[in-house]
């Protein structure tokens, strides 16, 4: 089997988004082998007004294909009473594949790596913490850091 490192960035801002976060993360563990796990950040909301959101990324080895992930994290987030509603809205739960190992896909259904990662210092910065600088386009995770500097992302 080919064991692949996986990143997923997980946020919560609504309920207790502690009690949340926690939750995905056992969920994730049934899946998903967690080597290891950023600290938790306390976020502005990307989008419509709404409550700071509290994320962190976590560092996992899986043999599950790209598409699996993808079914087995938006089944964690339906169990958990997700909610659509308007775009970049506020929910209980979001997971995200942030980047897998050697995996590059680009359509409608999924893009590795995050299409936001290089504009977004939540997952920039505990990407970072988690000792990760590869390069997303040309440039390396510090460098994008360094350019959303200003965006509230307060480790905790």
């Amino acid at each position: 089997m080919n064991c692949k490192t996986l990143i997923l960035g997980l946020g919560s801002n609504i309920g207790d988004r502690k009690k949340n976060i926690r939750k995905a993360v056992e969920y994730l563990k049934n899946f998903f082998l967690i080597e290891k796990k950023s600290p938790l950040y306390e976020t502005e909301p990307i989008g419509p007004e709404q409550p700071y959101f509290l994320n962190l990324l976590l560092q996992c080895k899986t043999t599950y294909t790209p598409y699996e992930c993808l079914k087995i994290i938006k089944d964690i987030e339906d169990r958990m009473g997700r909610e659509k509603t308007v775009r970049w809205g506020p929910r209980n739960i979001d997971i995200d594949i942030i980047f897998m190992e050697n995996t590059f896909i680009k359509n409608d259904d999924l893009t590795i790596p995050h299409k936001e990662l290089k504009n977004r210092r939540f997952f920039l910065e505990p990407l970072f913490y988690l000792g990760f600088n590869f390069k997303i386009d040309t440039n390396s995770v510090l460098f994008y850091l360094n350019k959303n500097i200003g965006q509230h992302c307060e480790k905790l």
